[in-house]
């Protein structure tokens, strides 16, 4: 009894996952008459995940041809309507970049592919909204409608009317399930926080994201505060343009700009990375001390506060 209940329940984890965008990310499909539900007779798929690393934040596209052999010369597309101008991403069933899956391979399920990495960027009026190797914060971000198309040669179908199905929209990939990862957005959803507190090498890693353009120089900042009553403020100012910090004991208050072990400021997002441990000449802050607390600010007046922040693994037994 105990076998086939953990059977039902690895098939209902299975299910889930199946549906999680946050696992498998999102596909779209087109058949030959024009048709976008997924079945076996499609002729292109489309497929988006979003990720993050410390040089920017990611869209991962991967466009497949199926059922195309005998067709000639096949183009795929996947296209993208913004504010009623066409930004298109082909894939070449001759391309240089494209992979192609041998004819006697039995584990070949397309017939051929291409993969672009879209990383994310901040707004430039020199630069296109999308392009085969980024796309701007200002159209992840966006809530207006912006047509998903996909193309077979001369076969073109809309699969989605916006981009909010897309887990780089808004960022959303950020609230995905990742051990000691916690993100926040604010009270008017302008700006995210992402903090992650990576254990094996006793660091800790905050980014702060601006999900709106500023209309005028905006200043933001993180703080937190121990249960020894020492705070770690860090101000990234000016839109993205400045990034410094300080801990503060009473009435002492000492810079901890040199004491960052990573930094960076992206025009839409600043990042930092801290010891668990910040020692300055006379002051100790220590993640770890916990409850630990947390807030948000902007001279916009957005805010988060987050009393007693707990990750993951604040009370395993290591």
């Amino acid at each position: 009894m105990l076998f086939f209940s953990a059977i039902l329940l690895s098939l209902v984890q299975f299910a889930f996952l199946a549906n999680d965008p946050c696992f498998y990310g999102v596909t779209y499909c087109l058949s030959r008459d024009g048709s976008t539900e997924c079945t076996g007779n499609n002729v292109v798929k489309a497929s988006f995940r979003a990720g993050h690393n410390d040089g920017a934040e990611y869209l991962s596209v991967s466009l497949s041809a199926y059922n195309s052999r005998g067709s000639g010369r096949v183009t795929v597309s996947v296209g993208f309507n913004v504010e009623g101008k066409p930004y298109t991403l082909y894939c070449l069933s001759d391309g240089p970049e494209t992979r192609t899956s041998a004819i006697d391979d039995p584990w070949a399920y397309d017939d051929f592919s291409c993969s672009f990495k879209l990383n994310v960027t901040a707004n430039n009026n020199q630069v296109a909204p999308i392009t085969n190797s980024s796309i701007s914060i200002g159209l992840a971000t966006t809530d207006d409608d912006v047509p998903i198309t996909l193309g077979f040669n001369e076969v073109k179908s809309v699969v989605a009317p916006n981009l909010k199905k897309l887990l780089v929209h808004q960022l959303s990939f950020l609230d995905c399930w990742e051990e000691n990862r916690i993100s926040f957005t604010d009270n008017d959803k302008k700006n995210r926080v992402l903090m992650m507190k990576k254990v094996p090498i006793k660091q800790m890693e905050t980014f702060i994201y601006g999900l709106a353009s500023d209309t005028k120089s905006t200043d933001r900042s993180v703080k937190f505060v121990n249960a020894d009553g020492v705070s770690l403020t860090v101000s990234c100012n000016k839109s993205f343009g400045t990034l410094t910090g300080s801990i503060q004991q009473g009435d002492k208050k000492e810079s901890i700009d040199k004491l960052f072990t990573f930094k960076s400021l992206d025009g839409y997002r600043c990042g930092f990375k801290l010891p668990f441990v910040v020692q300055t000449d006379n002051i100790k802050f220590d993640f770890d001390s916990r409850p630990l607390d947390f807030s948000f600010s902007s001279s916009s007046g957005s805010s988060i506060n987050k009393p007693s922040l707990k990750f993951n693994t604040d009370d395993r037994k290591w």
